[in-house]
């Protein structure tokens, strides 16, 4: 049983859409559907080793952040986004050849990437992830994000959406992750998205909402 002070404070959200999405497993098993953006990636030129021995990113090499490896996560992030319909994304450039230093919004229908127009700040970039250190520095930020819009439009359950968004975050984040190997860089990610500041420096509208967050960059060493 939840205590009520969760309640209050809105932490059972969890419970409550897990029980949902386990009776709705029930009483209708979900059928697999395929994500090419993520099997691709597995099936060609996926070295198990490499991912096995992953390392996470910790301290950044010097320099900036090759730009074709910038376009090259942002074509894997489009994959994901054509399929994953429901999402929006926010990408932080930070020392990027060829880009200023910005935060874009990405969105797949129609196909753009837009600057928000907001002057880049790292100590706001390091707070739309609750101050971790290592939000900044040479490299990307990538943020996904739910817009509820289309979850609505869809007629979907909200518990049952909201759920599938988080196993979403983690389907594109994988991908990314592995995008990122063929380029030697490391990730590091999070779920603690600070979703106010987050929406105001992709300016996104009220009802989309910031989920997860992943740092891509080149190691140091």
């Amino acid at each position: 049983e939840v205590p009520d002070f969760w309640d209050e404070k809105n932490w059972a959200r969890p419970y409550h859409f897990l029980q949902t999405v386990s009776k709705a497993q029930d009483d209708q098993p979900a059928v697999p559907e395929e994500r090419p953006y993520l099997t691709d990636k597995v099936t060609s030129g996926f070295a198990y080793r490499r991912a096995v021995e992953r390392s996470s990113l910790t301290r950044l090499a010097e320099g900036s952040f090759a730009g074709d490896d910038l376009q090259a996560l942002l074509r894997c992030l489009y994959q994901a986004l054509a399929v994953e319909g429901h999402f929006v994304a926010g990408v932080v450039t930070d020392t990027v050849e060829g880009w200023a230093d910005g935060y874009w919004t990405v969105e797949h229908e129609p196909r753009h990437i837009r600057n928000s127009l907001v002057a880049v700040d790292p100590d706001q970039t390091a707070r739309m992830i609750q101050g971790q250190e290592w939000a900044t520095g040479p490299g990307v930020m990538i943020v996904l994000a739910l817009d509820w819009a289309q979850v609505q439009s869809a007629n979907q359950d909200v518990d049952q959406a909201y759920a599938a968004a988080l196993i979403a975050c983690g389907r594109i984040g994988h991908a990314l992750v592995l995008e990122g190997q063929h380029h030697a860089l490391r990730a590091r990610m999070t779920p603690a998205v600070h979703e106010s500041t987050a929406a105001g420096l992709f300016r996104f509208p009220e009802h989309v909402s910031p989920l997860y967050a992943i740092r891509l960059a080149k190691p140091n060493g």
